[in-house]
């Protein structure tokens, strides 16, 4: 799995997300390849249940726009895209020295958690709320 972090995302559109590696080189995130990619591996996997507790599997393309998961409860919350391997963004903290004693350090990255679950809703996609 590639990790970085969210400072890497540069933009996300209806059809991709762009980032940079690092090397600094600008490499894209294609949804339509994540979501087939989410497809086999929740009808591959049979970790994922129905409401009412019913294997869930067999889903076409065509019934999902969920293109990964996230997690904000992590201990760095994270997006994972379903590329080939897997792409994890998530928070680099720039921990405070007085943060060291504060459970709730998180708090000050939520807002640019949101903007990257909203800008994805936006655009017509989704990811697996873990958390």
């Amino acid at each position: 799995m590639e990790v970085y972090g969210f400072s890497n995302i540069i933009e996300i559109d209806k059809d991709k997300l762009k980032y940079t590696d690092k090397s600094g080189v600008a490499k894209y995130v294609y949804f339509d390849e994540c979501r087939s990619n989410w497809v086999k591996h929740v009808n591959q996997s049979g970790d994922f249940v129905t409401w009412d507790g019913q294997p869930y599997k067999n889903i076409n393309e065509e019934d999902t726009n969920c293109v990964g998961q996230r997690d904000w409860f992590a201990d760095k919350p994270y997006f994972e895209f379903f590329t080939t391997p897997v792409i994890r963004f998530e928070i680099i903290p720039k921990r405070r020295v007085w943060e060291i004693f504060m459970k709730h350090w998180k708090q000050r990255y939520y807002q640019e958690f949101h903007k990257i679950s909203s800008k994805l809703s936006d655009c017509g996609w989704s990811t697996l709320d873990l958390g």
